[in-house]
């Protein structure tokens, strides 16, 4: 876990660093639109866009990084399931 903790560290310190600069409106602007390219759908645009300026090398990391992602995804998703509510009201009816 001291990897992940590293890692989560350095994300909030780069985070902090970013927002400290003068151009904070359009650090803010890239982050939610690279934050949006993490949907499904952008990765297949993305994919077929180098695919049809036929730089391959950027459409074989593409496809590296959407198959590790994914991986990681279910791994962690298998590792470490959301807790359900404790105590009080759940929401449901």
């Amino acid at each position: 876990m001291r990897l992940l903790e590293n890692i989560h560290s350095f994300d909030i310190k780069t985070f902090d660093w970013c927002l400290r600069r003068k151009n904070r409106a359009a650090a803010i602007d890239l982050a939610k639109i690279c934050s949006y390219t993490a949907n499904g759908p952008l990765y297949v645009l993305v994919g077929l866009l180098f695919a049809m300026l036929q730089n391959w090398g950027l459409v074989q990391l593409l496809i590296a990084a959407f198959a590790l992602e994914r991986a990681c995804y279910f791994i962690f998703k298998a590792l470490f399931p959301p807790q359900p509510p404790t105590g009080g009201d759940s929401g449901l009816s």
